[in-house]
């Protein structure tokens, strides 16, 4: 190590406090960018007007986002019965992912939104932390 420098390293472990700011950060960020991203979804969700199925894959999209005992939820699901065989494929069927691409087209929205949020977040944070370190 060079003279005149100084190195070191630490590990941040957030509090309980710190945890529950982010949690519901992310979770008021995510709704809006999921909605779109399940648009899109239905969109690419393979779809067969002949079809005998009574609910077409499509139309049974929703978005989800909750808190439960601390722990984040959120995602894009179908109620169709099948959506996960369209998009994982099944030893007969190929895969015919729409969700994961449908995500993937809207990330940087989704990662615009957490950011946006985040960032009015860390004020509060910094200071909840700070307060913590000082032991006030």
């Amino acid at each position: 190590m060079p003279r005149g420098t100084v190195q070191f390293g630490y590990t941040l472990r957030p509090t309980s406090e710190v945890t529950a700011e982010v949690t519901k950060a992310v979770a008021a960020a995510l709704p809006g960018p999921l909605k779109e991203a399940a648009k899109t979804a239905a969109q690419l969700s393979p779809y067969d007007p002949e079809s005998r199925h009574e609910i077409h894959n499509r139309d049974s999209l929703r978005t989800f986002c909750k808190i439960k005992d601390g722990k984040l939820f959120a995602g894009i699901l179908t109620t169709s019965g099948r959506g996960g065989w369209l998009e994982t494929g099944t030893a007969k069927m190929a895969a015919r992912p729409y969700i994961v691409p449908a995500l993937m087209a809207h990330k940087g929205a989704i990662l615009g939104a957490l950011k946006g949020l985040l960032v009015g977040k860390v004020e509060r944070v910094g200071r909840i932390s700070s307060v913590l370190l000082r032991g006030k």
